[in-house]
């Protein structure tokens, strides 16, 4: 192919979490019987618990638990897990089974997070409140219900991600997604240089019409719609650091100066000279 690639990037991943596919199956606050108990099941979906009082068990693959109020728990879809209510009193919690893809890869598979986390005391009540609504759009039927049911958990994950701390990417174990993460580098790196599908299809070793469709799994745009973003995005960055003039900016991308200034426009609203009369 002639052209060079480096390794992978964190603001592929970014992105690539950024559009990943979630759905939340059920979502409830529960006091637990003394029967509540399972054993060495495998579900394929992934679990949250959020343990506001009571005692119990979890087992997370060989990992056992016995969580405190105020830890909030991924039982993670695809791993083998065991849990049980302890005599006396047993949990209540939050909880919620939901599944999560990035392209096509289950988002634990994606993510090295811990088993917990703890949630500090301050922090506990704005939790519990996400939970609640998570749970009371679940069962609505309105339009916007399905934006919120997703607004909500993507909140409660993320407050799971920032609380763990030092979160790591599983590159060596989500191989679809390490080829679109070398891809989306590639074209990072030739972002002024003529790109096709079929030269991008071939770097992940994919046809074509596949690669089409895993690439928008997993940005959520087409290949030529992600080139023409990222080439205004680096466009805008000209824009705000050099003197460069549009026809230059053009230039830098092998366009055409009318091409280009529609594409800007397009994408941001701005004509290239109203872009950078605002950016002054």
């Amino acid at each position: 192919m002639g052209r060079g690639v480096n390794a992978a990037r964190p603001a592929f991943w970014h992105e690539a979490i950024a559009n990943m596919r979630v759905d939340v199956s059920v979502a409830a606050y529960t006091k637990v019987s003394p029967s509540w108990r399972d054993t060495d099941y495998t579900p394929d979906f992934n679990k949250l618990y959020f343990i506001l009082e009571g005692t119990g068990y979890l087992k997370i693959g060989d990992a056992e638990y016995e969580p405190a109020p105020g830890q909030l728990f991924w039982m993670p879809q695809g791993v083998r897990q065991s849990y049980g209510a302890a005599e006396g009193e047993p949990f209540g919690k939050h909880w919620c089974h939901f599944t999560a893809y990035v392209g096509d890869e289950p988002l634990p598979r994606v993510l090295d997070v811990p088993d917990f986390v703890d949630v500090p005391e301050a922090e506990r009540p704005r939790l519990a409140a996400s939970f609640e609504r998570l749970a009371y759009w679940r069962g609505r039927t309105e339009l916007s219900a399905a934006m919120r049911v997703r607004s909500e958990l993507l909140s409660i994950l993320a407050a799971y991600l920032e609380l763990g701390g030092g979160t790591k990417v599983r590159t060596a174990r989500s191989g679809a997604m390490a080829k679109m993460d070398l891809v989306l580098r590639f074209i990072d790196e030739h972002l002024t240089e003529p790109l096709s599908v079929e030269e991008l299809a071939a770097l992940a070793h994919y046809h074509p019409n596949y690669f089409i469709r895993s690439f928008k799994r997993t940005t959520g745009f087409s290949p030529i719609q992600y080139i023409n973003r990222q080439r205004v995005e680096r466009a805008k960055r000209l824009f705000a650091t050099t003197e460069l003039n549009v026809s230059e900016v053009a230039d830098r991308f092998g366009m055409e100066i009318s091409y280009f200034s529609r594409l800007f426009k397009e994408t941001t609203g701005f004509t290239p000279s109203q872009y950078r009369e605002w950016m002054t």
